[in-house]
């Protein structure tokens, strides 16, 4: 059933906050969200139940829309055959969205679309920052909160973490040629490219791990921990150039 059938231009005032609403609004989400009416205009209803005159849908748009200065919101009042029904409606229209998963690295992408004058706070995105480190090459980075590694489990072995089956036959292979010594040494050490890291396992044997090894898991970025000592220590250079090589033989 279509329960959606008309919009109504109500005086915001007017509207009664769910008392039950337990979805909470930080003062700084309210004011990203009256930055977007300001841009967008009122685009999505409230909802409210007819059958108590509370708002289901749209607490926080509305505290947003009094923020930005707007005396009326459309608003489409619905039927609703109980308590329970307006309750799960209430708590389903905040709850449910949290199931999605942002694409940051395709929206990073096809911000290049948007031109460097875009307000990204337009995105509604929390902590989304682009850098534009050089105009020329269009260098976008990603401002995001560090990794917390718990520990969630048993602590894997070693052999957990690394699978050296394509490895160990190259290696094997390189060491039964014929090839001058200085040559099977190359290609040994370009043989290990192939070993592959299970890096859930690694997560898990890092939050057990001690602080040099730690320490060291980091340096040899098998974990981000700290962004920053990434760049610093070239691992975002070494994606680009990987990135650029593939474009150089594919392309």
């Amino acid at each position: 059933m279509i329960q959606a059938k008309e919009i109504q231009l109500v005086d915001i005032d007017s509207l009664v906050l769910n008392p039950k609403n337990n979805n909470k609004h930080p003062k700084e989400q309210i004011e990203r969200l009256a930055k977007l009416i300001q841009y967008q205009g009122f685009r999505n209803p409230v909802v409210v139940s007819k059958r108590t005159g509370f708002v289901l849908a749209g607490h926080g748009r509305i505290e947003a829309a009094k923020i930005a200065g707007l005396k009326e919101v459309p608003a489409m009042f619905q039927d609703f055959e109980s308590e329970a029904q307006e309750y799960a409606y209430l708590t389903s229209d905040n709850a449910i969205a949290s199931w999605a998963e942002l694409d940051l690295s395709a929206i990073n992408t096809e911000m290049l679309d948007l031109g460097p004058d875009f307000d990204i706070d337009l995105l509604g995105i929390k902590d989304f920052v682009i850098d534009l480190n050089e105009a020329e090459d269009e260098k976008y980075t990603r401002k995001v909160e560090s990794p917390i590694y718990e520990v969630r489990g048993e602590k894997p072995t070693l052999p957990m973490l690394y699978d050296t089956e394509t490895t160990d036959a190259l290696l094997k292979e390189i060491e039964d040629s014929s090839l001058p010594f200085d040559v099977k040494l190359f290609l040994k050490l370009a043989a290990h490219r192939h070993t592959k890291f299970n890096y859930k396992n690694i997560a898990e044997y890092y939050a057990h791990a001690s602080p040099e090894e730690q320490n060291l898991m980091e340096k040899s970025a098998l974990v981000v921990i700290d962004f920053d000592k990434a760049i610093e220590l070239g691992f975002v250079k070494l994606t680009e150039d990987m990135r650029e090589a593939y474009k150089d033989d594919h392309e």
